[in-house]
């Protein structure tokens, strides 16, 4: 009897040690206390944090690891960065930093910081690990950038999406309350100046109506979808994919975003009447030299910006910039305008005809840019644009045709 018993105790001790074994090596193959946080951080000072940055935090409480997935990694030291930024071919990169790190440097940057605690199962926030990790490797990391199709936000938008097996982009499909252009500047309005060029640089493109699934280019738009999103999980519960929120610092010197930008246009349409004005006004004090060294300024100014966006919308991968009807009012015949203007002070009675004609052609084509606005597929969100420059070319022609008929 004792034998037996010694026999089945043996048999016994060597079946409960293959279980404890195969539920240990189960424990290393899904890992226990894996924690996932969606990390939003605010707008910065300089252009290129103006709107904002995301990130995803993996924190392993088994192995005592937090790591810091960022997706909007790229180095101005780089070779070929000036010529990749004007051609729009910018190479991004996603990088895995310590956390603690991450945090101080956005932190010193006074920037806000706010977490989203991500409410997954173990199985799943596994699998995002695996494929953040998968991304950082550098086989994997790069990626060609494009600010409103795939940049750091849209990127972490896919990821969730897979784990929501789709619900994201199924609660995302409806119309937006903005098109790209809006929520654009809603981040660059504080600028005047630049909120100009870069409304002046794109194309219509930007003004087609969207979903929310396009709004999630933004940061601050992302975090607030993710909020709202409940989905059935792999274990077929359904729940809210965001379990809790925590403000980690709140930025004392960067201002809080706009609903909506204000408007611009007034402004920009009364500095065009006051500067397309002066040319009235030189012509009126009869100080014809100092009008055409105006129009040398003009041209060289509005020709040259004219001339970018022309380059932009030929010879690049911009296509934000292809067909802009911005060259309707600055193009290379305002451009001629430049040297036109040096030939005429140098030797007026040679040169002014053609002056004068060039003159009549840039108000042409200007009229026409204006006049084809009433047609639906010329929709461009360029306001700021006709309402700045169109007086001034005005004021321009004008001072110059009162100089033909002297």
């Amino acid at each position: 009897m004792k034998k037996y018993f010694m026999i089945f105790s043996i048999l016994f001790f060597i079946v409960c040690s293959n279980i404890i074994a195969q539920n240990e090596s189960a424990t290393d193959t899904i890992p226990n206390g894996l924690i996932i946080k969606l990390v939003t951080i605010g707008q910065g000072h300089d252009l290129t944090s103006w709107w904002g940055h995301i990130a995803i935090i993996v924190e392993d409480t088994k192995k005592g690891e937090s790591k810091f997935y960022n997706y909007g990694l790229f180095s101005f030291e780089d070779d070929n960065f000036v010529l990749n930024f004007i051609m729009g071919r910018l190479i991004f990169w996603v990088g895995a930093w310590k956390t603690s790190n991450a945090l101080a440097y956005y932190r010193g940057l006074d920037r806000d910081i706010r977490f989203q605690i991500l409410n997954l199962s173990n199985e799943e926030s596994y699998e995002i690990k695996d494929f953040l990790e998968n991304n950082v490797k550098p086989e994997n990391a790069k990626y060609l950038y494009d600010h409103y199709y795939d940049n750091c936000s849209t990127r972490l938008r896919d990821i969730f999406n897979r784990t929501s097996n789709g619900k994201l982009s199924e609660i995302a499909k409806v119309k937006s309350r903005m098109t790209l252009r809006e929520h654009t500047r809603r981040h660059t309005y504080h600028n005047p100046f630049m909120d100009f060029i870069l409304m002046y640089l794109m194309n219509d493109t930007i003004d087609k109506p969207i979903t929310v699934w396009d709004d999630m280019f933004l940061p601050i738009e992302m975090e607030m979808v993710l909020d709202k999103l409940e989905y059935k999980s792999n274990d077929g519960e359904l729940k809210k994919i965001v379990k809790n929120k925590l403000v980690y610092y709140e930025s004392k010197s960067v201002p809080a975003l706009p609903d909506t930008a204000p408007l611009h246009w007034p402004y920009t349409l009364v500095l065009g009447i006051i500067l397309g004005a002066i040319s009235l006004w030189l012509i009126y004090i009869n100080k014809d030299k100092l009008f055409f060294v105006y129009n040398l300024i003009i041209g060289l100014l509005f020709g040259f910006i004219g001339t970018i966006l022309f380059f932009l919308s030929t010879f690049t991968d911009h296509t934000v910039t292809y067909y802009n009807e911005n060259l309707f009012f600055t193009n290379s015949f305002t451009f001629l305008i430049f040297p036109m203007a040096i030939l005429v002070l140098k030797n007026r009675e040679k040169y002014f005809n053609i002056f004068y004609y060039n003159w009549m052609v840039i108000i042409f084509i200007a009229l026409i840019g204006v006049i084809v606005k009433i047609l639906p597929a010329f929709d461009q969100g360029n306001v700021q644009t006709i309402t700045l420059i169109v007086p001034i070319l005005i004021g321009c022609f004008v001072a110059t045709f009162i100089l033909k008929r002297k």
